[in-house]
């Protein structure tokens, strides 16, 4: 039986990271990125799913049997990955210069806001009363109601499994891996393959990087910037994620 993850997060919170290990070390596994809802927005309706492999479009037709295996019971796995705020400053400023453009601060900071608040309602109001109980998860039928206002009968998602970005990258990553797959009862490959770089060539992740997000510290943020950041962001709502104003 095929099973399936997906991942969902803001840009540079290593989402494509968290993809390729998942795919590459769990067991007879398919990783969607876009699929089924772009991994830095909303997942998809049932009813927009439904429609979507329906488009003429090539590059979507190839994933009909996906849609065929998970209307049978198989359900896509969603992983959802949060960034410390103050050190997402510089992932976000990097994935602008990338294309040349100027960081909306503002605008960039209340849309992260707004991505995690978002999640935290789900997580909150949908935590089963037996079973994974002291787990954090999402229910994305309810999801679909609230925000599509649809009705929806059933749900092809799993509930989610929420992470930091920091817990992804200490060491020893396979472990780290492991608790995710045992989350969602998948079983990890006999040998585990890391991913030294970013699947993406332009923004390599080394060990310097690694360390970096890992700090206590400031993260190299001049203390106009860090209250700037102190000010913007909804600590109440990070403190869900357990992150807190510096």
């Amino acid at each position: 039986m095929t099973n399936y993850v997906k991942i969902f997060g803001k840009q540079k919170c290593g989402t494509s990271y968290a993809i390729n290990i998942m795919t590459n070390n769990f067991v007879d596994t398919v990783g969607f990125n876009n699929q089924f809802g772009h991994k830095h927005s909303a997942p998809l309706s049932v009813e927009d799913i439904n429609s979507w492999v329906h488009l003429d479009d090539h590059k979507y037709k190839k994933h009909g049997q996906h849609l065929e295996d998970i209307k049978r019971g198989n359900y896509i796995h969603p992983v959802i990955i949060i960034k410390n705020p103050y050190s997402w400053y510089w992932s976000a400023k990097r994935y602008y210069w990338r294309d040349k453009k100027k960081l909306d601060f503002e605008a960039v900071y209340n849309s992260f806001n707004s991505t995690y608040s978002m999640y935290k309602e789900f997580v909150e109001s949908n935590i089963p009363k037996s079973g994974f109980a002291r787990q954090k998860k999402i229910w994305f039928d309810i999801y679909n109601r609230i925000l599509f206002r649809k009705k929806i009968t059933s749900t092809y998602f799993h509930p989610a499994y929420v992470v930091r970005y920091e817990d992804l990258i200490t060491k020893p990553v396979k472990e780290q891996f492991k608790t995710i797959a045992d989350f969602f009862g998948l079983k990890m490959k006999k040998e585990f393959t890391d991913i030294k770089v970013a699947s993406k060539g332009w923004d390599p992740f080394t060990e310097e990087r690694r360390q970096f997000y890992l700090q206590r510290g400031n993260f190299r943020l001049k203390t106009g910037l860090m209250q700037k950041i102190t000010d913007i962001v909804d600590w109440d709502l990070m403190s869900f994620y357990g992150y807190y104003p510096k």
